[in-house]
């Protein structure tokens, strides 16, 4: 038997998975850091600290990763024997995710806290939060990992199509860091010092995906005393190399506000699409050839990655017990093509417009599937319907426990 805690993180996610000897903690963090302090104290009451105390981290967004910090301070019992983040090969494919995260830097007066955690803070976030001799793992599809001895198996990210999924708008990136170059930087020289720059500040991101080794077809990499010693000296120098691009931040933004404040609306949506589209997808493993599946977990993994990777193979005629619903149960990543679902989990806050609950989740198969979601706001839904239609303690404050049992 599993019991899955969903904790109330406002606008965020924080989902605890336990059996009597293992958890994990899938995403911690919150956007409005609403009764932040309370959901911390609430999930460290549920950890099991007599078990294994696994983190996965689905992807590199702040309300999935900002409280995990303030879970683990002063707190060392809380760190992670294991850590699960994404796959991101450093290939050609995924590499214009990394240019597009230091242009954002660049442009930036104040440093936008996902650029600065893809770029440097996710090197901090593993010396912080997994234990000495623990073990990071970067999840890629067909991977198993083994979760209170179930067997959990990864849809995605896959290697080759990531290459796709994050390279079909390489050319308007180009166009628009061509034009930054251009105007930021307008003689040869100023231009190849930037680019040198940045090349070194990619060839550190380079060494430390380098590290992860592959063992038994998995890309892991063992906290021991060396690899730490190694993991704290690149990022203090990558620390002083975003450093010299706060310099040349000062001098070259002065006159050029609006053209900054274009170029960033312009790269922080493609930066955000693709950071959601490598959320790691991962469902319990069958032991047979049953379409059956007890558990789905989607990160904010994007329509156009389910649409045309994930639903042919692994959600059409298939039926989940549990889903939790992809970036929070909003419209914008809703689609038809999710699988059928008895119950379905939204992790939500009191929010309008692009953070609104979508209603289209009650005409999606399974009409009388029972939605449990974290907002006590359900008229905020543009219908004004509610998650209480078919289950009066849908929406909730605090945790909500829902017991998962053996197919």
């Amino acid at each position: 038997m599993m019991l899955m805690n969903v904790f109330d993180m406002g606008f965020g996610e924080s989902i605890l998975l336990k059996s009597d000897n293992t958890s994990l903690l899938v995403d911690c963090g919150s956007k409005t850091k609403r009764n932040v302090e309370f959901q911390v104290s609430s999930i460290r009451s549920n950890i099991n600290k007599q078990g294994s105390i696994n983190f996965m981290l689905t992807h590199f967004h702040e309300d999935h990763f900002n409280c995990f910090e303030s879970l683990v301070q002063g707190k060392r019992q809380y760190q992670a024997d294991v850590l699960y983040i994404p796959w991101i090969n450093f290939n050609k494919g995924e590499v214009i995710l990394f240019d597009i995260a230091v242009y954002l830097y660049l442009l930036y007066a104040k440093q936008d806290t996902d650029v600065s955690f893809l770029l440097k803070n996710q090197i901090y976030f593993i010396l912080e939060c997994v234990k000495a001799d623990g073990f990071v793992y970067a999840l890629k599809r067909n991977d198993c990992f083994e979760f209170s001895g179930r067997d959990m198996e990864v849809l995605w990210p896959k290697k080759i199509e990531l290459i796709e999924a994050l390279n079909h708008r390489q050319n308007k990136v180009q166009q628009i860091t061509r034009e930054i170059l251009d105007t930021l930087f307008p003689t040869k020289k100023k231009q190849d010092d930037f680019n040198s720059l940045k090349d070194d500040i990619e060839s550190m991101l380079k060494a430390f995906y380098g590290l992860f080794e592959e063992k038994d077809n998995k890309i892991v990499i063992q906290l021991n005393e060396t690899n730490r010693k190694k993991l704290e000296d690149w990022y203090i120098r990558q620390d002083e190399l975003l450093n010299e691009i706060d310099i040349k931040r000062e001098d070259i933004l002065k006159d050029k506000k609006e053209d900054a404040q274009k170029w960033r609306k312009q790269l922080k949506e493609i930066f955000n699409d693709d950071i959601n589209a490598c959320s790691i997808v991962f469902r319990d493993k069958q032991k047979s050839n049953s379409s059956e599946y007890n558990l789905l977990m989607t990160g904010d993994i994007t329509k156009r990655v389910i649409e045309k990777y994930l639903y042919d193979s692994d959600f059409k005629n298939k039926r989940y017990k549990y889903m939790k619903c992809p970036h929070h149960g909003t419209c914008t990543h809703y689609t038809v093509c999710l699988p059928r679902c008895a119950h379905f989990i939204i992790s939500n806050g009191p929010y309008k417009g692009y953070h609104a609950i979508s209603d289209q989740y009650f005409c999606h198969l399974c009409v009388r599937g029972i939605r449990y979601c974290t907002s006590a706001y359900c008229e905020i839904i543009q219908s004004g319907r509610s998650c209480r239609e078919h289950n009066s303690d849908s929406c909730f404050h605090g945790s909500l426990s829902i017991t998962i049992p053996e197919l």
